[in-house]
């Protein structure tokens, strides 16, 4: 236990000309045994004696008298009376909060040039102080109201009441909110100095040095040499071809977790030691730590009894242990919520969170049925127990789980639980990750943008307060990113994929597996945007990343895969796309199942490049699959539902299938318009559809309308391949019609030498312009020509 300060007073505290706070006359009393004095042992002793004058003195001068006379020593009524906590008026055994509180007297007497507790004689004072009773501050005063409240807590009769440490006093009285410094609040953000000696003069020596060692020995069990051999033993059993780069990039992964564990808790115990920290510091530090360390015993149970899926994910779990650099951040240590009161209920919590962990192994390593029946066996003691923190950290495992599993309603419901829970209970990191979630949920896979963000600009006002760039951000963020991106607001989506992807870079480096997933979604945001060299840039970036970490046949690599496909799509690479598709299809199915909603957009893709190369029956067949995939998993309004409609229509406009092409561009319009508006680029394209059947009906001037309608709204949206379509398709109504021949003379040849430059597989399409434009356009002139 530290040396206690039991004479921290105005008087003994001078200010340097580096504005550093220097306590000076320092008394330590000694926590020996038999150092006790039968004087001054009681509180009626104190308040018997004679009057002294202790209101108004500002401590500036030498007093002769009892009241500034100093006492010290151990068990015993000491201090001077007007710096003395309550506790030590009523002679109860003090500690630090003691100390904070006699800091607190000072802070005050510095910023006010007036005590907070006054009396005409000791009696009065000491009933003052015990019952919390402060005088008014002073007219005139200027100190800041954030600053007086965190210094009347420090002053609080109830040691529970105060802060719970002094680092956590000294954290909060350097955020000052308005980010100035103030000449008059210099003793407060200097007081680190101050803080060390209520805690003890430091005497860090070799011989104390040494008790810090061994850190490395902590993690025997977690992670070793048998473990490693364990692993090894797990992965060697496992067929699939990645086995080898999987279980190499997890060594790597958890041998630096580990080598930080290890470093950052002998840090923890040498800054205690060298009195750079308080003990309660250590504690929080400690209890950081040993959470990790829990997550990795977790994480590597589950790795070394690894089956074909856990092989799979492996990589990525490790990649998302809980970051060790957390345990060495103040301001969110002392954040915190500290756990309960009672020992056996803090045990218990204790115990169900290095289960929560275990989940959350079990959910990263997608073995998705044990970890829901771990959870299920969980809910009754979480419930008994009613511990704020644990049952929001509870609510957002589930909620995770269900998400993972395609359980959207019920997990959106879910993580609301968690998200309004934790804010009831004081548990912002926990609000902040159910908001990220939510956002993603919401926007992209319930097709709520509205709502979607209404819990980004929660989840980013709680982060803006705690963690404004850490990797809860990132993820929020990024996933704001993707929800405007569908949504279409283009400025909005690009500041925040470019953010989310600058963020995870600072965090964990630049060729980390959550830096290609972000670099991916960026890559799809330029695909959109037609700038198709940068995407591919980005693309063959994320794929780098992966193939070094994972190797080149593992199951993450298929979402670059598929969209390099996409990409070689819009460029009429049609074969290779195809072979795109079709191996991220392999990858992911075999990763998730032929029924995970992810598998659907692969579906969806390969119906698209099937299609231009006139497969109609794989083309239906995927186009099917994908729609039956969209509408089991999200719903028969959502907003993928309704381009699954589109797509299927395609397909029977392209094989002459018109009375069943205008059955599903008629459900797509209806779904979509309802998930969209009317103005959205999807929208837009089911209204084109539209146009294009009326001119293969035979309708001209229907076709005209209609065209002109949707590409009013689609703009620049479209790339060039879709431009040259509609193009083509606008100036066959036009000259059909026969209103404006000149405007659709300019359309065909725009189309036809729109063709010719992507090239590849759309020189079929520049023949089929160039043949119209001959059979119509050409004849028609050389007639009028002829009749002249």
């Amino acid at each position: 236990m530290p040396d206690s300060a039991r004479d921290l007073r105005t008087d003994n505290v001078l200010l340097g000309e580096d504005a550093r706070a220097r306590v000076v006359d320092f008394g330590l009393a000694s926590r020996s045994e038999g150092a006790a004095s039968d004087s001054g042992g009681s509180l009626e002793g104190l308040v018997s004696g004679p009057d002294l004058e202790a209101s108004a003195s500002s401590g500036s001068g030498a007093s002769a008298n009892l009241f500034d006379a100093p006492l010290t020593d151990a068990n015993t009524l000491l201090g001077t009376p007007a710096y003395m906590s309550p506790e030590q008026h009523r002679c109860e055994r003090v500690g630090p909060p003691s100390d904070q509180f006699s800091f607190c007297v000072a802070l005050y007497e510095a910023l006010y040039r007036a005590r907070p507790f006054s009396g005409r004689n000791r009696k009065e004072l000491a009933l003052k102080i015990i019952s919390g009773r402060l005088n008014d501050p002073p007219e005139g005063a200027r100190v800041p109201a954030w600053i007086r409240r965190i210094v009347l807590r420090g002053l609080a009769a109830r040691p529970e009441q105060r802060w719970p440490s002094m680092a956590a006093l000294l954290s909060a009285l350097e955020r000052d909110p308005s980010r100035t410094r103030r000449r008059w609040l210099a003793l407060g953000l200097s007081a680190a100095v101050v803080a060390g000696s209520l805690y003890g003069v430091a005497r860090y020596s070799g011989a104390r040095a040494r008790q810090c060692e061994g850190a490395e020995a902590k993690l025997h069990g977690a992670w070793d040499d048998a473990r490693r051999g364990q692993l090894a033993a797990a992965f060697a059993g496992n067929e699939a071809s990645y086995a080898r780069d999987v279980q190499r990039s997890v060594e790597r992964t958890l041998d630096a977790y580990a080598r930080d564990w290890a470093t950052v808790h002998t840090e923890a115990c040498v800054a205690t030691l060298r009195g750079e920290q308080s003990p309660e510091l250590l504690d929080l530090r400690v209890a950081c730590l040993e959470r990790r360390r829990s997550a990795l015993t977790s994480l590597v149970d589950v790795l070394v009894t690894a089956d074909a899926k856990v092989v799979e994910r492996a990589a990525q779990a490790a990649s998302s242990l809980p970051r060790i650099d957390r345990c060495s951040d103040v301001e969110a240590l002392i954040s915190a919520v500290p756990p309960p009161d009672d020992p056996q209920a803090a045990a218990a919590v204790a115990g169900i969170r290095a289960q929560l962990d275990r989940s959350h192994a079990l959910e990263n390593a997608a073995r998705f049925a044990e970890a829901t029946a771990l959870l299920d066996g969980l809910t009754a003691d979480v419930e008994r127990l009613d511990y704020g923190p644990l049952t929001a950290e509870f609510k957002l495992r589930r909620a995770q789980l269900l998400s993972f599993t395609g359980t959207f309603d019920q997990a959106a419901e879910t993580f609301e639980g968690a998200l309004w829970t934790a804010i009831a209970s004081g548990d912002e990191a926990t609000a902040a990750s159910a908001a990220s979630e939510l956002v993603f949920l919401c926007g992209l896979q319930l097709g709520d943008r509205a709502l979607a963000g209404v819990w980004y600009r929660l989840g980013d006002a709680i982060l803006q307060r705690i963690d404004p760039e850490g990797q809860t951000a990132a993820a929020l963020v990024g996933n704001w990113g993707s929800v405007a991106h569908v949504a279409g607001d283009v400025e909005v989506a690009e500041e925040a994929l470019q953010r989310s992807l600058d963020l995870m870079v600072r965090i964990v480096g630049p060729d980390h597996l959550l830096v290609a997933a972000r670099i991916n979604n960026l890559g799809v945001f330029h695909e959109s945007r037609h700038d198709y060299a940068r995407a591919f840039e980005l693309y063959s970036r994320a794929v780098a990343i992966w193939e070094r970490e994972v190797g080149p046949e593992h199951p993450e690599i298929a979402l670059s895969f598929d969209n390099i496909g996409s990409l070689m799509t819009r460029e009429g690479r049609f074969e290779e796309a195809i072979g795109y598709h079709e191996r991220a299809l392999r990858l992911r199915a075999r990763a998730l199942g032929d029924d995970h909603p992810s598998v659907a957009r692969i579906h969806n893709n390969l119906a698209t490049s099937a299609l231009a190369l006139r497969r109609y029956d794989a083309a239906l067949e995927h186009a099917t699959r994908a729609l039956a995939l969209f509408e089991r998993h999200y719903g028969a309004k959502h907003l993928l539902t309704g381009v699954g409609l589109f797509n299927v229509g395609q397909v029977y406009f392209e094989r002459g299938e018109l009375a069943l092409a205008r059955q599903y561009y008629a459900d797509a319009r209806t779904r979509l318009q309802a998930a969209v508006g009317p103005e959205h680029a999807y929208t837009a394209y089911a209204i084109a559809g539209f146009g294009e059947l009326a001119l293969a009906e035979g309708r001209p001037g229907e076709a005209r309308a209609r065209l002109e309608e949707a590409l009013a709204v689609l703009g620049d949206v479209i790339g060039p391949e879709e431009q040259a379509r509609y193009d083509f398709a606008l100036g066959r109504a036009l000259w059909l019609e026969g209103e404006d021949r000149e405007r659709a003379r300019v359309l065909l040849a725009a189309a036809e030498e729109a063709f010719a430059k992507i090239g590849n597989g759309f020189g079929r399409m520049r023949a089929e312009v160039a043949t119209w434009r001959a059979e119509h356009v050409d004849v028609a002139e050389g007639g009028a020509a002829a009749a002249q």
